[in-house]
């Protein structure tokens, strides 16, 4: 058994431990809706390298893992516009995720390599060939990236209009989250191309910086100060 499956099951078991904590211990508002369904995707991605790493059947857990951190833009772009009291359409916004995951659940070769390493699980998939399926790749990289630049941007306008400094520092901390958890795993990649593979497995490693955001995040939002 390699390191990865004991890393991936703790933070899988702390990330849903605190979903269910969070959601128990604070009233339920956008915010609190958001982190725990971020949570539960973050720890189900975990909970999949576990299950590759351990059972292999690398079609099915690279599958699920793939809709795990496909529907966090989505997921982070929907929420975002609800904290700023704009009316955010599901369907729209969930467009293009929906079809990534339907495209996964019907292709019966989607999965193209699963392995599980010292350190890192690596899954290929018909999206992550930048070499030899350029279009592909360019449009799913299109479609997380640009996401998340909307959601960064909604965030900052958000703060930025804001009337309480209550609100503003849950914003800038939204914001932080973002920078935190996606930056550090692309700075990686840019030092050592090789984990571009591992792009997935590399960023939720950092997962556990949007657990602290979002227990300080709740007790800002709940705070009578």
């Amino acid at each position: 058994m390699c390191f990865v499956p004991k890393v991936s099951l703790a933070t899988a078991l702390i990330e849903f431990l605190v979903a269910f904590w969070l959601y128990l211990k604070f009233p339920l508002k956008p915010l609190k809706i958001f982190f725990v369904i971020i949570l539960c995707l973050l720890g189900f991605y975990q909970l999949t390298e576990f299950m590759l790493c351990v059972f292999g059947q690398a079609e099915i857990w690279g599958k699920m893992g793939f809709i795990a951190y496909t529907l966090i833009p989505a997921v982070t772009l929907y929420f975002s516009l609800i904290l700023i009291k704009k009316k955010a359409n599901l369907w729209l916004v969930m467009f293009w995720p929906l079809y990534f995951v339907s495209y996964a659940l019907l292709d019966t070769n989607f999965i193209l390599q699963g392995t599980c390493s010292t350190l890192f699980v690596t899954v290929r998939n018909k999206f992550s060939f930048p070499d030899s399926r350029l279009l592909p790749f360019s449009i799913y990289s299109f479609y997380y990236y640009s996401y998340l630049a909307l959601s960064s941007t909604t965030i900052i306008w958000g703060a930025l209009k804001s009337q309480t400094k209550k609100e503003k520092r849950i914003f800038w901390l939204m914001f932080i989250s973002i920078i935190l958890t996606l930056f550090p795993p692309l700075f990686l990649i840019v030092i050592f191309p090789s984990l571009g593979i591992k792009f997935p497995s590399v960023y939720c490693q950092f997962a556990m910086i949007l657990t602290i955001v979002a227990i300080i995040g709740l007790y800002l939002e709940n705070s009578s100060k």
